[in-house]
């Protein structure tokens, strides 16, 4: 028996994913090997070097277990914006991304896989392969978990492991920094609406756009827009609420609930597929709010991707949203980053979104 035990460990390398599901997963893995082996065995942990995604989790995780983290990757590491994980020891093969994998599977002794894209998956069946003489399911460990941006672009997912599918009800806490989070609820089932439902909703729209002032004049909204309730001042305007209709009150009642028992007023926009619609990035007019209060977003329809900005500063974060899905987003997020939800080609079906806020 070897006095090392190489355990290798891939997944996403982005941020866009269930964190707090990642981290359960392998501090449970990690745990088993350090009851089975440590004091007889030192552990390494192999992962991608880079300083995000799972390969981060791994290798916090391995330093909290006193296990040895061993940095395996291709010389394109080095231009992530990310930077590079401080590990103990560094193996670097070929140039790209991808040039390394069959050099890290002949390296370790075990793999854990938690999600991940394409070259992931690739990795896994090079080691079932490598190891096929060897009870698999003793060094092998694949799990899912939700990832929350755009779709990763897999070709060929091993036939014997379920497809990534978002769990229903599940609410996940996503960090887009170290000081700022959302909540995302996936498919909550109230909030997935029938066809006769939605179409209801959706020609309740107002016939005209509502208007901003920007850079001195009026400009329509990309949108149609109506507040119910309460109404919402923002970019030199005000929407004048409507009535709360009895078909609100599930959206309410939900917020209150599960939410900020704040909650008082409604608005929706409609986003039109054919019509391209979008809106731009922007933080939420806090005007008239009660301080502290969350901002609640509910989608029906079709799937868009939300994307989240730092205030004045660099780079982004998106996340897909789909019918019935709900992203909140505190106040300390809201005054610190931007949202928006860009127009895409691949966006056709139309969009309806409700936001809920606590106004004075």
């Amino acid at each position: 028996m070897n006095k090392v035990l190489k355990i290798g460990v891939v997944g996403f390398s982005s941020n866009q994913f269930d964190r707090q599901a990642a981290v359960r997963i392998l501090e449970a893995e990690f745990k088993k090997l350090a009851q089975k082996h440590l004091g007889h065995r030192s552990i390494e942990i192999v992962s991608g070097y880079t300083a995000m995604g799972v390969p981060k989790i791994a290798y916090e995780l391995a330093e909290k277990f006193g296990f040895t983290k061993v940095g395996f990757s291709a010389r394109q590491a080095f231009k992530v914006k990310s930077g590079l994980y401080k590990v103990d020891k560094e193996i670097i093969i070929g140039e790209k991304f991808g040039d390394e994998s069959v050099d890290f599977i002949e390296y370790i002794d075990g793999l854990i896989r938690v999600g991940g894209g394409q070259q992931s998956r690739n990795e896994v069946e090079l080691f079932k392969e490598a190891n096929k003489e060897l009870p698999i399911d003793k060094i092998l460990k694949e799990y899912e978990i939700a990832w929350l941006g755009i779709k990763p672009n897999i070709t060929s997912p091993p036939s014997n492991v379920p497809p990534m599918e978002k769990n229903t009800n599940e609410k996940i806490i996503l960090k887009l920094d170290e000081d700022h989070e959302i909540t995302i609820y996936r498919g909550i089932q109230e909030f997935q609406l029938s066809a006769p439902d939605f179409k209801h909703l959706w020609e309740s729209h107002p016939s005209e756009f509502h208007e901003v002032m920007m850079h001195g004049k009026l400009v329509k909204t990309p949108r149609w827009q109506q507040a119910y309730g309460k109404s919402y001042e923002y970019t030199g305007s005000k929407n004048n609420a409507l009535p709360i209709t009895e078909e609100h009150l599930k959206y309410l009642a939900w917020c209150k609930k599960e939410v900020d028992d704040r909650i008082n007023g409604l608005l929706i926009n409609w986003y039109s597929g054919e019509l391209q619609h979008y809106i731009g990035k922007h933080r939420d007019s806090t005007k008239g709010l009660m301080s502290g209060s969350p901002i609640v977003t509910i989608s029906h329809g079709g799937e868009r991707v939300f994307r989240f900005r730092p205030f004045r500063g660099e780079g982004f974060m998106d996340i897909t949203v789909e019918d019935g899905d709900v992203v909140i987003v505190p106040w300390k997020t809201n005054k610190s980053f931007t949202h928006e939800v860009p127009y895409h080609k691949k966006f056709t079906k139309d969009r309806i979104s409700i936001t809920l806020r606590a106004y004075e």
